[in-house]
């Protein structure tokens, strides 16, 4: 014998978080992170690359 699934939901929960402001949309933040995380990498290899082996 199986139990049956159990029916949840999160709307309510949700609503009371959006009403709050929380879940704000950061993509300018993401974007940045990204690109200086990148920049950095790139500084990182050329850095390496002008060292050569040592």
């Amino acid at each position: 014998m199986t139990a049956a699934p159990v029916q949840v939901s999160f709307a309510p929960p949700q609503a009371a978080v959006r009403e709050a402001g929380l879940p704000r949309s950061r993509t300018g933040c993401h974007a940045a992170k990204f690109l200086s995380g990148a920049v950095l990498m790139a500084v990182a290899r050329g850095l390496f690359r002008w060292l050569g082996d040592s």
